[in-house]
C-alpha cells in the first residue's frame, strides 16, 4: 500500500516538474489558489522499507521486521495558518510536538499547483479514530545533521468555490534527514519521504 501511495505521489510531482519555477512564484488572476482553509488538519508522513522510486529511496536500515518495530510512519494534528504568502501547518504549541510544514503556491500543472517550502520538528503518532491506532512511531525532521529545515516539495488541489473544506488536501515529498524512531531507541533514517495534509474539519 505504501508503494503505491508513493507512485501516486511521484506522478502528481513530475506532472507539475516540467513546468516548476527555481523560485516560488504567484499564479496570475487568483487570490486564493489551493483549496486549503485555515484550522485543524492532519499531517502524515511515510517512510518506505522498500522502494525502487528514485524520489523515495528505502530508509535505512533495512530490518526483518522493520526497524522500529512501529514502523516508518506518522500522523500528528496540525493547525493551518496563513502567513503572508506562506501556508504554515504547526503542532499546538501545548504538546510535545514540535513540526512546522511551511509551503506557498508556485506554479498550475498537469496534476494541480506546485508548491515548494520546508519542514522541520519533531512529533509522535496518534489516533485519528476510526481508521487509525496510535502506533508509538515518533518522527524527526530535519535537513542534515546541523538542523536545518528540510526541503518541501508537491502538489495541492486548485481552489473551487463549490469545493467543501473537507477536500482541502496537499502532498509530496520532504527531503533531508528523517528519521523514525520508538520509545527504545529504535530508529531508521531516510533521506525523502511522503507527507500528505488533509482536513480535520
Amino acid at each position: 500500500m505504501r508503494r503505491c501511495l508513493a507512485g501516486v505521489v511521484a506522478v502528481l510531482m513530475a506532472a507539475c516538474a516540467a513546468s516548476a519555477p527555481t523560485q516560488p512564484t504567484p499564479v496570475a488572476g487568483q487570490t486564493r489558489r489551493l483549496l486549503l482553509s485555515p484550522g485543524p488538519h492532519w499531517v502524515t508522513l511515510t517512510g518506505f522499507n522498500l522502494s525502487d522510486l528514485a524520489e523515495f529511496p528505502p530508509c535505512t536500515p533495512f530490518t526483518i521486521p522493520p526497524t522500529p518495530p512501529s514502523g516508518t510512519m506518522v500522523t500528528t494534528p496540525v493547525s493551518l495558518a496563513r502567513e503572508g504568502e506562506d501556508w504554515v501547518a504547526r503542532s499546538d504549541p501545548a504538546s510535545a510536538d514540535s513540526i512546522e510544514l511551511r509551503f506557498r503556491e508556485t506554479q498550475l500543472g498537469p496534476g494541480g499547483l506546485g508548491i515548494m517550502g520546508t519542514a522541520r520538528g519533531t512529533a509522535s503518532d496518534v489516533d485519528r479514530p476510526p481508521a487509525h491506532s496510535a502506533t508509538g512511531s515518533i518522527v524527526s525532521i530535519a535537513g542534515d545533521a546541523a538542523g536545518t529545515p528540510a526541503d518541501v516539495t508537491g502538489v495541492g488541489v486548485p481552489y473551487s468555490v463549490n469545493a467543501p473544506a473537507s477536500a482541502s488536501f496537499a502532498g509530496g515529498r520532504v527531503a533531508g534527514r528523517v528519521t523514525f524512531s520508538d520509545a527504545a531507541g529504535r530508529a531508521a533514517t531516510c533521506t525523502a519521504v511522503q507527507w500528505s495534509l488533509f482536513s480535520n474539519q
